[in-house]
């Protein structure tokens, strides 16, 4: 049995595993010969392997077994290992300095936003002078640019120092542990008729493999720019050397909006009684969280060279070499420009601020779920998560906190006066003021939802006695309005309501 050598050309790496293809030549005498293709990891799926020739011979029979292969070791392997303990050590300290200094820039915000909401009354009383507020916005303006100048410089020595980590972990992958791993070998029967040579191309599945999206929404004026990161993660236990790369979007989690649901209200039940299990039930394990992400490497924007029922596929214009290891590799897929008007949300009554948020149409591209880093210019301002995009719809992107639009939730009253008996029933009356003031510089589109009791019971009832401006949907007692303010504007929003219920029925949830 003659051994082929193959070498890898090209590997299609898909959201869970890689189609890989190995090519290799050889000269053969006239007759019928066996060959043997070796190496390839047991992380490949036996019955995914095709096999095809050319050359003019015949392909007669093709077998897979298992074979055994050895990872080699290396002295280094245990320097390598301390130096990079000592990065991660820095790495965590620097990592404990930012969370510092967001943690301030945050704080900052927070109080200074308080400050200048109570600030008007206090002024009114004649208790505070308006050069307090100009102090205060000096400090704190201040203070926040500090922070995020300081976040900037350990960021950036943070991401040094994890490419000389995502450096030496790939040294120590590639130098191996030095243990026997079960791989598959392929059988391969040829006839020739005469001396020639033949060339095969071997391809298979590899389960060792994986890819996942990150993005960077940059928020510019008037448009968003959104790049696209694979993470590719080769776990094949065999390196990938100067080969064509491709990541497709075929498969084999903030700053989030709070979206609104209805506020449920109906007659007190008595709890039934729970029934003793008859036998416990086992719970599931939480599988392995991904490994840290080294820095983002420098790369090539790939080319979309494919577009088909959704499905994308990005090719890499140049020779990738990504060696096996538990470490990812980065690669940057697209950059996208997108035409994108601002707009603003508020859930009233679960949200204590509003989030701005940039309207887009997507292209031809499919956008894949995944992380989202926001960036207002260069800096950066918040996380969020990218959802499922197909091509041409139109989304949401860059979700941050919105830190130009103030919004406040009173409580006006509750009518004491109407909690009465009164033909046998109960009532209480409910007044609220929904505040929204902005300090952009151009309008503010502005989305606000809150929401009443919706009563599931004929013995309960709930009315919308009065709502100015009126809101533009009600479903099931959550409220929308649809508000355009101006710059330094303030618009308010009233509404009252009125819970009634028979005497003796108890309403849950308990009302305030």
């Amino acid at each position: 049995m003659k051994e082929l050598p193959t070498t890898i050309r090209s590997v299609t790496v898909f959201r869970d595993g890689a189609l890989v293809k190995r090519i290799g030549t050889v000269e053969l005498d006239a007759g019928t010969h066996r060959l043997v293709v070796s190496g390839i990891p047991g992380t490949a799926e036996a019955d995914s392997i095709r096999v095809k020739g050319t050359g003019g011979g015949v392909l007669l029979a093709v077998d897979t077994r298992r074979a055994r292969t050895t990872v080699p070791t290396h002295e280094r392997v245990t320097a390598l290992k301390k130096k990079l303990r000592d990065i991660e050590d820095e790495t965590e300290r620097i990592e404990h300095k930012a969370q510092f200094y967001s943690a301030r820039y945050e704080d900052t915000a927070t109080v200074f936003e308080d400050f200048a909401r109570r600030f008007g009354k206090r002024y009114a009383f004649g208790r505070v002078a308006l050069a307090n507020l100009a102090a205060m916005d000096d400090k704190a303006i201040e203070t926040m640019l500090g922070d995020l100048s300081a976040l900037r410089e350990l960021r950036a020595r943070r991401r040094e120092l994890e490419r000389e980590a995502a450096l030496l972990r790939e040294e120590i992958e590639r130098l191996g542990a030095g243990t026997a791993e079960e791989g598959l070998a392929v059988d391969i029967q040829v006839e020739v008729p005469d001396t020639r040579e033949l060339t095969f191309e071997v391809t298979y599945i590899v389960s060792g493999a994986k890819w996942w999206p990150t993005y960077d929404v940059r928020v510019e004026k008037g448009h968003t720019v959104v790049s696209l990161t694979a993470w590719v993660n080769n776990t094949t236990h065999e390196d990938w050397e100067d080969v064509s790369l491709s990541v497709t979007t075929a498969t084999a989690a903030s700053v989030t909006t709070v979206e609104p649901t209805p506020l449920l209200i109906g007659e007190a039940r008595p709890p039934r009684p729970k029934k003793r299990a008859a036998r416990r039930v086992a719970g599931i394990a939480r599988g392995p969280r991904a490994p840290g992400a080294p820095p983002r490497e420098e790369g090539v924007q790939t080319v979309i060279s494919e577009v088909m029922g959704g499905v994308v596929r990005f090719d890499v214009p140049v020779p990738v070499t990504m060696r096996a290891g538990k470490y990812p590799h980065a690669l940057t897929l697209a950059e996208m420009d997108f035409e994108s008007t601002t707009r603003y949300y508020w859930n009233a009554y679960a949200m204590d601020h509003a989030i701005a948020e940039e309207e887009a149409t997507n292209g031809a591209t499919t956008l894949v779920p995944g992380p989202v880093s926001v960036f207002m210019g260069d800096d950066y301002v918040g996380e969020g998560l990218m959802p499922v995009v197909p091509p041409n719809k139109t989304f949401k992107l860059g979700t941050r906190r919105a830190f130009d639009l103030g919004v406040e939730r009173r409580m006006l009253s509750v009518d004491t006066v109407r909690k009465r008996i009164s033909r046998g029933r109960l009532g209480i009356a409910y007044q609220y003021a929904l505040t929204v003031k902005s300090h952009a510089r151009a309008p503010a589109q502005v989305t606000v939802v809150d929401r009443v009791p919706h009563s599931d019971s004929e013995q309960i009832s709930v009315s919308l006695d009065d709502c100015e401006p009126s809101p533009v949907k009600e479903e099931m007692g959550v409220l929308e309005w649809q508000l355009t303010v101006g710059p330094d504007e303030s618009v308010e929003i009233r509404y009252s309501y009125t819970v009634e219920w028979e005497e003796g029925v108890e309403v849950e949830p308990p009302l305030l």
